[in-house]
């Protein structure tokens, strides 16, 4: 998780799964082997999409909040 976000997530936590996603090449997800440069919106939507599907894989029906930053 980005340094800044804990601030965030903090007031959420006891009242929602939170969870920390990064997008393709950002801070835990950045892999040096990879090349970002051709990575379009599509690929992202596609990555919450398995996201969302793992979450409710896990977690079963819950509730969560969506919160995004730049």
């Amino acid at each position: 998780m980005a340094p800044y976000a804990h601030q965030h997530v903090e007031p959420l936590k006891d009242k929602a799964l939170c969870v920390d996603w990064d997008q393709r090449g950002v801070w835990n997800s950045f892999d040096p082997a990879l090349d970002y440069s051709k990575a379009t919106v599509r690929d992202s939507v596609a990555d919450l999409g398995a996201l969302l599907d793992e979450l409710g894989r896990r977690y079963g029906a819950r509730p969560f909040a969506l919160v995004g930053h730049s």
